[in-house]
C-alpha cells in the first residue's frame, strides 16, 4: 500500500496514520478489535466517487469521464489484513490453484 496515496473522504492517509502514531500498537489494536468481533465499521465503506476527465474526450459526455473512488485508510487496511489471512489460510490448506492465486501484497501488521 502506498505511503503517499490519496485520502479518502475523511481526509486520513497511511502517511498521516503512520507520522501521528508512533507505534503501530495503536491501530493494530483497532484492527485485531475488528477481527475479533467480526466487525467493519459501515464509515469504512463509504466511498468519495471522483470523476477524471479523459484526455481530448468531449467533456459533455458521460463517457468522457474516469471514475475514481477514494475509501478510508482504516478500510483499506482492514481488507487487506482479511485478505491476506484469506489468501494465507487458502494456500496452507491447498485450497487456492495456481490460477486462482491473487498477488499477494504484505500488509505492515503483524498477525
Amino acid at each position: 500500500m502506498k505511503k503517499k496515496g490519496a485520502p479518502g473522504w475523511d481526509g486520513w492517509s497511511l502517511e498521516i496514520i503512520t507520522e501521528i502514531l508512533t507505534g503501530k500498537e495503536w491501530f493494530q489494536s483497532i484492527l485485531n478489535f475488528c477481527l475479533h468481533h467480526s466487525v467493519f465499521p459501515r464509515r469504512w465503506k463509504i466511498a468519495k466517487v471522483l470523476l477524471i476527465p479523459k484526455e481530448g474526450k468531449d467533456l459533455s459526455r458521460f463517457e468522457s469521464f474516469r471514475p475514481i473512488c477514494l475509501l478510508p485508510i482504516w478500510g483499506k487496511l482492514l481488507d487487506k489484513l482479511i485478505t491476506n489471512r484469506l489468501v494465507t489460510y487458502l494456500e496452507e490448506h491447498r485450497l487456492l490453484s495456481v490460477s486462482m492465486a491473487p498477488v499477494k501484497v504484505e500488509v505492515p501488521l503483524q498477525r
